[in-house]
């Protein structure tokens, strides 16, 4: 409902959802996962998978998807080591992005 109505407005929606079901995350287009006030990961729903794999982690089996960056980002309960490499990876990314672009 929400999607359509943007859609037919030409608007654009923000949602902020901490721990979203899968049914809601699969609906989304585009997310931000944040840890420690950086980003972790901006832009396509559908790419977050190989994003995080080519990090070293991949979903595991029988996780879903929002649970599985949720736990590999948490600062908190998480291997500072590992959310560390998961920041400066999309640090990374982006930072070559924009020098090709």
């Amino acid at each position: 409902l929400l999607c359509k109505a943007a859609h037919e407005k030409n608007i654009a929606v923000v949602c902020t959802i901490h721990q979203p079901s899968t049914k809601v995350f699969k609906n989304f287009n585009q997310i931000m996962i944040l840890s420690k006030g950086r980003l972790a990961y901006a832009g396509k729903r559908t790419e977050a998978e190989s994003h995080f794999t080519s990090l070293g982690f991949p979903i595991p089996p029988l996780t879903s998807e929002p649970e599985h960056y949720l736990d590999i980002v948490d600062a908190d309960f998480g291997s500072p080591e590992e959310v560390q490499k998961i920041l400066n990876g999309w640090t990374l990314k982006a930072s070559l992005e924009v020098n090709n672009n």
